[in-house]
């Protein structure tokens, strides 16, 4: 070989070898030349020489170097341009931006276009070949393609990514596999088992952990490059903002790279804030929509009251928000606000003639249903009450869990259709809704905020004079609401008098009045508290702690979840009873044991409603007690579960019982408010208008068959997230932020959101676990056996219970001097089995037919 060398150097005869080779491998000559196609074969093994050979070392070193650095900066480079769509500005910042940011869809752009980049960072992260390689089989990841790299890579430094450990970390690493077999965590990719779940999870974790990181690095690269390509900055910054973390840490993330400054935080937030308003009149020119407010209280002790705002800290504000009017409403089905405002009593223009007749209770009653013979003639809320006391033979009764698929849902009297409701958040207002003018005030900002007018008084607004909008709320709004429209009803012009407002009084607030009104039926009474066998005593057994509370004034979500455990105790007692009296089984499982038909039991069931719910006038004086207890408790967990499964009929039907409860504990305005937005629904509005307030009375945030919740429920969340979650810490938390940041609630919670889905945050929820409720149940059942509550002992004295149902329609008839006629109205107390009259259901089932929608 020496001689070789030595035969070329001499034929070179002093000219230079890169001159040679340059001519060799660029002159088309000698292209097809063998020692040219064996030059470019043997090229990567002169690289490897040239590496090992120590004089070469160093400047082959610094020539890779500086060649690969131009590449990763030309890569750079490109994708900080302003066409790659990563460019935001904070000053002209919208929330469409915000929800298109995807880190995966990044990260694929960042893969395709900077391939060199993404190598190099995936190989940087990935150091420790040998430690990687360990992880990778412990995962079984030889054998899984969970996300191909489309580079060609070595397979050593897979696109595992990874999360970087170090030694520290180690230790917890290989906490997760303690339980894996040393044999599998060795195992060869031709006979390696299938990785378990646990070790999937893990793997999938390091390959999403793994790109994060690399998106994070190449991010901070380009911003550094180009400080107008700060997308992820931005949404970083915003994130850090709705979570009030402390300005000296978002300076922090802003210096690293992580987050955009302060000030631009400040300026996306003032941008969002602004164009906010703009889906707001998008959706409301539409006429479609209705809104929804409420006021919310604040407490600001960093507030000085001033000469100009003196006073306590408590600040007093309303939100609002705006729903569009779904399941087939158009602008047609409201266009009837003068059609509305021609019969109304409150027209100072028209003859008391042309008044809209006064309705009272009486309208509200229903018509004669015919007697019936078989169970499919049983009128309509006996079969639904029949369906709850199957719902807990099957819920809660591990021997019939089998019938779960018989059981389905009650039956539908007029059913919302399951879709996804979406609401606009309005601009908060510094406006207190106690007062008529405070709701003018609302109404009239609201109309602003969305461009909504008289044209002849503002031009360019979008004319609402002739449609109706619809308003959710609370009484106290309808009631000065109405106040408002009674005083302008003299107003030449449709939008003063507020002629188009049609109040809807919010559903979460009547079930909140419902639970409110079981207390003071049976919790408030110094007598009920002595007995044993009363609602209170029980209530302390499974409550110990909490009998301070139900004894004052217990809050909503106490009271609904003891209803609840108390309706489910009582219906499980009435089962247990009637197997020992009318069978010989004396256990729910010696009567599963006999393997009844489905039938059977839903005979059984409805046999059951009417023996056990609704004796006023049975001899037993204890057993009458609790025949009423058990109908107050059946008729607001059937408002409850209607209202959470979008049944509107089913929800109206319960409004004629709570009107006459609502009598006897107090609560006139809201009997009143009942008795109105019945007849209303019955009488005043258009069979269009009554079917599109009827449709859009709840809401679905979630889209599901169960989602469904009342429409001042989401206002009373907006507030929480309002007053608490979004209203910023320390010195930050104005009243002024809290408004100007009012409009952007939905952003943040989108935000929050996205961090969750794009980092790989997985199983973060704010739901729980239902609690196992079978100790609580079996105390209440204890206590019920012990009382034999259920059990008919003729002659039993007890407490007596008013009769509230009953009581409430006197007390109506007295106040209105209206008496009914048992036989037209069908208001008749009939014989039972054990000779006492007693009210019939029938009376109640104001929707005895399904309304077809």
């Amino acid at each position: 070989m020496r001689d070789v060398v030595r035969a070329v150097l001499s034929a070179l005869n002093g000219h230079s070898l890169t001159s040679i080779l340059g001519v060799l491998l660029t002159d088309s000559y000698f292209a097809q030349s063998p020692t040219r196609q064996l030059f470019i074969q043997e090229w990567h093994d002169l690289l490897i020489f040239s590496q090992e050979l120590p004089e070469l070392l160093e400047e082959t070193t610094s020539f890779c170097v500086n060649v690969h650095t131009r590449i990763l900066t030309s890569e750079i480079t490109s994708l900080a341009a302003k066409e790659n769509g990563w460019h935001f500005s904070a000053k002209n910042a919208r929330a469409e931006q915000i929800e298109a940011f995807s880190l995966a869809e990044m990260s694929r752009t960042l893969e395709t276009k900077a391939p060199h980049t993404w190598l190099l960072l995936g190989a940087l992260l990935q150091s420790d070949q040998a430690r990687l390689r360990k992880r990778m089989r412990s995962l079984g990841m030889e054998s899984m393609d969970l996300a191909p790299d489309p580079v060609p890579v070595d397979p050593t430094v897979d696109d595992i990514g990874g999360p970087g450990f170090d030694d520290e970390d180690e230790e917890g690493y290989w906490e997760v596999f303690k339980d894996v077999p040393n044999d599998i965590l060795t195992a060869d990719q031709s006979n390696a088992p299938r990785p378990k779940k646990r070790q999937r999870r893990a793997g999938e974790r390091l390959i999403a952990l793994g790109r994060i990181r690399r998106v994070v690095l190449m991010s901070i690269l380009l911003q550094s490059t180009n400080q107008k390509c700060n997308a992820f900055a931005a949404t970083i910054g915003l994130f850090l903002h709705s979570t009030s973390t402390p300005e000296l840490v978002i300076e922090v993330f802003a210096h690293a790279g992580l987050s955009i400054s302060l000030s631009a935080i400040h300026t996306m937030i003032d941008s969002l804030s602004t164009t906010s308003g703009e889906r707001l009149q998008e959706l409301m020119k539409t006429y479609v929509a209705c809104f929804a407010w409420d006021n919310f209280d604040i407490d600001l002790r960093s507030w000085l009251p001033t000469v100009e705002r003196p006073g306590t800290t408590l600040q007093h504000g309303t939100s609002a928000l705006a729903f569009p009017l779904a399941h087939g409403v158009t602008s047609e089905h409201l266009k009837c606000a003068a059609e509305l405002w021609a019969t109304d009593p409150l027209n100072p223009n028209i003859p008391p003639s042309q008044h809209r007749p006064k309705r009272t209770w009486v309208d509200c009653l229903p018509r004669p249903i015919p007697n019936y013979t078989t169970v499919s003639e049983v009128p309509s809320f006996y079969r639904i009450l029949a369906w709850h006391f199957r719902r807990v033979l099957v819920e809660h009764c591990a021997e019939f869990k089998h019938f779960r698929k018989q059981l389905g849902a009650p039956e539908t009297m007029m059913q919302i259709p399951v879709e996804k409701t979406t609401h606009i958040p309005c601009r908060a207002m510094d406006i207190n809704s106690s007062t008529a003018d405070g709701q003018a005030q609302i109404a009239e900002s609201l109309f602003s905020q969305s461009n909504l007018g008289d044209p002849t008084d503002t031009p360019g607004v979008v004319d609402i004079r002739e449609h109706v909008v619809l308003v959710h709320g609370d009484l106290g709004t309808g009631e000065r609401l109405q106040s408002v429209k009674e005083s302008r009803a003299i107003e030449t012009k449709p939008v003063r008098r507020l002629e188009m407002v049609i109040f809807i009084p919010g559903l979460f607030h009547l079930l909140m009045a419902c639970a409110d009104a079981i207390w003071k039926m049976y919790f408030e009474p110094q007598d009920l508290r002595a007995t044993d066998d009363g609602l209170f005593r029980q209530s302390c057994k499974i409550r110990p702690n909490e009998s301070g509370r139900l004894g004052s004034k217990p809050g909503f979500r106490l009271m609904h979840d003891l209803i609840h455990h108390h309706g489910t105790a009582r219906m499980l007692d009435v089962w247990q009873n009637d197997l020992k009296k009318r069978t010989s089984h004396n256990s729910f499982a010696e009567y599963a044991a006999s393997k009844p038909t489905w039938d059977e039991v839903t005979a059984r069931s409805l046999d059951l409603v009417q023996t056990y719910v609704n004796k006023p006038q049975h001899k037993d004086g204890l057993f009458r007690n609790n025949s009423l207890i058990l109908l107050n408790l059946l008729n607001y967990i059937e408002l409850a579960h209607a209202m959470k499964h979008g049944d509107i009929g089913r929800v109206e039907g319960t409004f004629l019982h709570w009107i006459f409860v609502f009598k006897t504990v107090g609560k006139h305005k809201y009997a009143t408010a009942l008795i109105k937005v019945m007849n209303d629904l019955k009488y005043t509005y258009s069979e269009e208008l009554a079917r599109a307030i009827r449709l859009n009375w709840l809401c679905n945030p979630t889209g599901k068959a169960d989602g469904f919740r009342a429409i001042d429920w989401l206002v009373e969340l907006m507030n929480l997230y309002i007053k608490v979650i979004y209203s910023g810490v320390g010195y930050t938390r104005t009243f002024q932020l809290i408004i100007k940041q009012s409009p952007l609630i939905d952003i943040f919670r989108r935000v929050h959101t996205l961090m969750q889905d794009n980092f790989h945050l997985l199983h973060r929820s704010v739901r729980h676990a239902p609690p196992n409720l079978q100790n609580t149940l079996t105390v209440l059942q204890h206590l019920l056996e012990e009382s034999k509550a259920h059990e008919v002992h003729l002659g039993r004295k007890a407490y007596k219970l008013m009769d509230h149902l009953r009581e409430g329609m006197r007390m109506l008839q007295q106040r209105s001097g209206i008496y009914v006629d048992e036989q037209e109205t069908d208001i008749s107390l009939q014989e039972s089995d054990t000779g006492e009259e007693t009210l019939d259901f029938d009376d109640l089932d104001f929707c005895g037919e399904e309304i077809d929608i």
